[in-house]
């Protein structure tokens, strides 16, 4: 993937939020970007970890869960490279 389409899809990105940036602005963070492909079922964050990061998905999707306290496994929601998310409403 080169640089202008990943300008296009952060821009599609920001549209979609209500969110406007410079073409500049993009470019630049574009820049200063690293770029990584995490394997299907890869933990890009823990429950605790400390957020130093931002994680904008290109390609593919990310699945927001936890684990209640008695082990169940609870999809809070997803997230798509298309901007799109679906969320379960809070209980």
């Amino acid at each position: 993937m080169n640089k202008e389409s990943i300008v296009i899809q952060l821009r599609k990105l920001a549209e979609l939020r209500g969110i406007c940036f410079e073409e500049e602005e993009l470019s630049e963070a574009v820049e200063m970007a690293q770029f990584r492909i995490f394997p299907k079922g890869y933990v890009i964050r823990s429950v605790g970890d400390k957020a130093e990061e931002v994680a904008v998905v290109l390609n593919g999707l990310v699945r927001s869960y936890y684990i209640d306290g008695d082990g169940n496994d609870i999809t809070r929601g997803f997230a798509f490279n298309d901007g799109k998310r679906l969320r379960k409403p809070h209980l």
